[in-house]
């Protein structure tokens, strides 16, 4: 899994789909305290992923767990958006997929790196 840039990271690449589907379906969205920090969970989570990229193991680790965290976030969000009828039900799964998705490699990334750590010690 060594990536020469965070660009080609699988992890980014999917976080930066669903910073731009979620602006797409709310784009029109009334509440814009909603979507402003939904869509910022999102973007975080792929500037985590990115920050990580150029950081030491520990310190990749810990920038994933914080990408995996807004990721949680914008699942517990995407719910809410449907109980309070901010975008149709279709929509918000579709937004699911992509954060799990981007969840799993995600997860996937930290474990591989906690994994080398340890044989590396």
């Amino acid at each position: 899994m060594a990536y020469k840039s965070f660009e080609e990271n699988l992890s980014w690449k999917k976080a930066q789909e669903l910073t731009v589907a979620i602006f797409g379906v709310f784009q029109n969205c009334a509440e814009t305290w909603f979507k402003e920090e939904l869509l910022s969970s999102a973007m975080f989570a792929a500037g985590h992923i990115a920050k990580g990229h150029e950081a030491q193991s520990e310190e990749h680790i810990r920038c994933l767990t914080l990408a995996k965290d807004n990721l949680t976030k914008c699942r517990s969000m995407l719910l809410m958006a449907t109980k309070l009828k901010l975008c149709e039900e279709s929509e918000a799964q579709l937004l699911q997929e992509k954060v799990v998705d981007a969840s799993k490699l995600t997860y996937g990334l930290i474990k591989h790196l906690k994994e080398k750590a340890a044989s590396a010690a």
